[in-house]
C-alpha cells in the first residue's frame, strides 16, 4: 500500500491479525517534523522537508533519546510483560505510525500518546503497542506519536534562552499533521480522539486546556493520569537550578546562554542518561504560549476546551508496580502469591502492604476521578464525561490475585493483544485466553464507540451513563458492571482540594 502525505508518498505494509484473512495496513516511522538535531536541539519543532519518490514506512522509527536500559527494566521487571525488546533511540525521532483498515472512506481517528513519565517511552515500545486490531476490528484509523523526552523535551531556563515544553509542542505538531494528512489514510480529521495512559494521560489533559491545541481534536480518553495528579508545573526555574544541570554535565554555568550553548554540543547519550538518572527531572512549564498559567488554574478559571467529551479511568489497584519503593527487598518482578505469603506472613504485614498500595493508588485514582468530576460539573462546560475502573487481569500477570489490574495492565486490552499475539510468535496461556479476549472486546467496544459517537456503548453491554448521573462509573471486566460514587470519602477530599 502507498499513501500520499503533504510532504511526499509513503509505502506501508500489510498488518494481519491472528486470523490472516483479517488485515489492515501499517505505515510506520513517518516523519511529522524535521529532526531536532544540531541547531534545532531545544528548539520548537520545525516542519519536515518534503521528499521525492516513495519513502519506506514499513519499520518503526527510532525512539526519542532516553535511558533505554531503565525503560526495559520497567517493562520487564516492574510491569512484568514477558516480551523481547529491541529499542533503538535517536534524536531523529519525531515520527508517527498510522494503522488503517483502508485508504478510502472517512473513519474516526484515535491518536495514542505513550506514557513513561515524560522521561521515557516510544510509540511502539513492544508488539503489544501495535494498533492493528483497533483499525481492523473496530474500523478506525489509529495513530501513535513520538515526542521529545526528559531534558531534551522539557528543560527550560524560563528567561528566553530555552523556552521549554518542546515535547508538548512536538505533540501539537503531530496533531496538526493528522489534520493535514489523515484523510489520505481513510480517516476523518473532524473526528479525532486523543488518548493516553499515565504520562500520556497527563499530556491529554494538558491538551484539554492549552490554546496551542485548540481545534485539533473533538474527544479525549485519559487512562491512569491527569493534571491533578501529575507533578506541579514550574512557574520559575532559577539560574541556580540550571547550573546544577550544567555542572553535572561538564558545562560552564555562569549564564543560561552559556549553559544552552554547551548543552547543544554534548553527545546525545550524555544528555539522554541524565534525563532519567540525574538529580533533576524535567517537567512542563508555564511559558505564556501554550500554558499562560498552570493547567489546573486554567481549568478552574474555565480556560479549557469546553466542547470536548472525555472518557477517563484507572486500574483496580493502581501503583502496585511502584511498591518496590516501600519494600525494596522484595523481587517484585517474580512476585507470586506463594512468595507474597512467605514475605508477609503476619496479618499486620499484609495490612501494611494493603495500606502502601492504597496510598499509591490514591496518587492515580482519586485525582483523576476528581478531575473528571470537575471537568463534567463545571459551569463552563457542556461536555460529557464518562468514568471507568479497569478490573481485567492481564494474561502475563504473576501478581497476587487481589491485585487484578495494576498500573499499565489495561494496555493489552486497549490494543487487543490476544487478537494479534500469534503474529508476533507469542502464545497466551490457555487458561487465561478466554477471559482476556472477553475483557478486550468489552473495553475496545466501549472505546471505539466513544471515539465514533462520544458515547461508550456496545452490543450486549450495559448502558453507561455520564459521571454526572449519580456518580456513575463502569467497572470494566469480562463481565462489566455499572457502579456509583467511587470511594466517596476520598473523592470528597480531592474535590475540596482541587
Amino acid at each position: 500500500p502507498v499513501a500520499d502525505t503533504k510532504y511526499g508518498r509513503v509505502q506501508g505494509k500489510f498488518a494481519p491479525l491472528n486470523n490472516a484473512s483479517q488485515y489492515g495496513f501499517a505505515f510506520m516511522g513517518i516523519p511529522y517534523a524535521a529532526p531536532p538535531i544540531n541547531d534545532l536541539r531545544f528548539k520548537s519543532p520545525q516542519p519536515v522537508r518534503p521528499w521525492k519518490g516513495i519513502r519506506d514506512a514499513t519499520k518503526v522509527g527510532s525512539a526519542c533519546p532516553q535511558d533505554v536500559p531503565t525503560l526495559v527494566y520497567a517493562l520487564k521487571s516492574m510491569m512484568g510483560i514477558p516480551l523481547p525488546y529491541d529499542i533503538d533511540d535517536s534524536e531523529d525521532c519525531l515520527t508517527l505510525d498510522v494503522y488503517t483498515p483502508s485508504l478510502t472512506g472517512k473513519r474516526p481517528v484515535v491518536v495514542h500518546i505513550h506514557g513513561g513519565g515524560l522521561q521515557s517511552g516510544a510509540s511502539s515500545w513492544s508488539s503489544m503497542a501495535d494498533l492493528r486490531v483497533n483499525a481492523v476490528k473496530y474500523d478506525q484509523v489509529a495513530v501513535s506519536i513520538q515526542y521529545r523526552l526528559g531534558l531534551l523535551g522539557f528543560m527550560s531556563t524560563e528567561d528566553g534562552s530555552l523556552g521549554g515544553n518542546m515535547g508538548f509542542k512536538d505533540q501539537v505538531l503531530a496533531l496538526k499533521w493528522v489534520q493535514d494528512n489523515i484523510a489520505n489514510f481513510g480517516g476523518d480529521p473532524s473526528q479525532v480522539t486523543i488518548s493516553g495512559e499515565s504520562a500520556g494521560a497527563w499530556s491529554v489533559s494538558m491538551h484539554l486546556v492549552s490554546p496551542c491545541s485548540a481545534g485539533l481534536f473533538q474527544r479525549a480518553i485519559m487512562s491512569s493520569g491527569s493534571i491533578v495528579g501529575m507533578p506541579q508545573f514550574s512557574t520559575r526555574r532559577s539560574l541556580e537550578d540550571n547550573a546544577v544541570v550544567a555542572t553535572a554535565l561538564g558545562c560552564p554555568n555562569t549564564t543560561t546562554d552559556e549553559i544552552v550553548s554547551c548543552l547543544k554540543t554534548l553527545p546525545m547519550r550524555t544528555i539522554a542518561g541524565y534525563s532519567v538518572n540525574g538529580m533533576t527531572i524535567f517537567w512542563p512549564v508555564v511559558d505564556n504560549e501554550c500554558f499562560p498559567d498552570t493547567p489546573l488554574n486554567m481549568m478552574k478559571q474555565g480556560n479549557f476546551h469546553t466542547k470536548v467529551d472525555v472518557m477517563a479511568g484507572f486500574t483496580y489497584v493502581e501503583g502496585f508496580m511502584f511498591a518496590h519503593l516501600f519494600f525494596p527487598h522484595v523481587d517484585f518482578g517474580n512476585l507470586n502469591m506463594s512468595v507474597f505469603r512467605q514475605v508477609y506472613s503476619s496479618l499486620r504485614e499484609t495490612q501494611l502492604m494493603h495500606l502502601s498500595i492504597q496510598r499509591l493508588r490514591h496518587s492515580f485514582c482519586q485525582p483523576l476521578s476528581a478531575w473528571a468530576d470537575r471537568h463534567g460539573q463545571t459551569e463552563y462546560g457542556k461536555q460529557k464525561v464518562y468514568l471507568y475502573e479497569f478490573n481485567g487481569r492481564p494474561f502475563y500477570s504473576s501478581k497476587p490475585d487481589f491485585i487484578r489490574a495494576d498500573h499499565t495492565d489495561d494496555l493489552t486490552a486497549v490494543y487487543g493483544f490476544s487478537q494479534m499475539s500469534e503474529v508476533f510468535g507469542f502464545q497466551i496461556p490457555a487458561d487465561r485466553l478466554e477471559e482476556n479476549r472477553l475483557t478486550e472486546d468489552v473495553f475496545m467496544q466501549y472505546l471505539a464507540s466513544f471515539a465514533a459517537t462520544g458515547v461508550p456503548s456496545g452490543e450486549g453491554l450495559p448502558h453507561w451513563p455520564e459521571l454526572r448521573e449519580n456518580g456513575s462509573y463502569m467497572r470494566v471486566d469480562a463481565v462489566p458492571e455499572l457502579r456509583h460514587n467511587y470511594q466517596p470519602e476520598q473523592m470528597k477530599f480531592w474535590l475540596e482540594t482541587v
